[in-house]
């Protein structure tokens, strides 16, 4: 099936990426950082106006009427630091993994946009 994506990129700010013919995006919704970079303390929360929500259960997985998906970026292409969802923190925001309580990071840059897609 062909279906365009609507994007949520990290952190900060909205972005879309549609068919030509269609610029649509969930409403509203924006990226927040919390925390310095590069610390176990870093986190990247959601917000829906002034409540904080969770990219897994509670964006859209459609984008209203438009035929768009819903994708939330936890790795962005060309970087190195291994960031995800997280699960067991409430909200579920996106946080780097940790292994053996030091922060995660892949040897070379990935070349694509890693993420899920919402409520699945």
């Amino acid at each position: 099936s062909s279906c365009a994506m609507a994007t949520l990129l990290r952190p900060g700010t909205l972005w879309r990426r549609a068919t030509r013919s269609h610029r649509h995006f969930s409403a509203a919704v924006r990226a927040v950082p919390v925390g310095t970079p590069g610390t176990t303390d870093y986190r990247i929360f959601y917000e829906r106006g002034s409540d904080r929500i969770s990219p897994w259960h509670d964006i859209e997985l459609r984008a209203a009427d438009t035929g768009l998906v819903n994708f939330v970026c936890e790795i962005p292409k060309y970087t190195r630091a291994k960031f995800e969802v997280n699960v067991k923190e409430q909200s579920n925001p996106i946080a780097q993994d940790l292994k053996k309580g030091l922060l995660r990071d892949y040897p070379g840059p990935i070349y694509w946009n890693y993420g899920c897609v919402p409520q699945t």
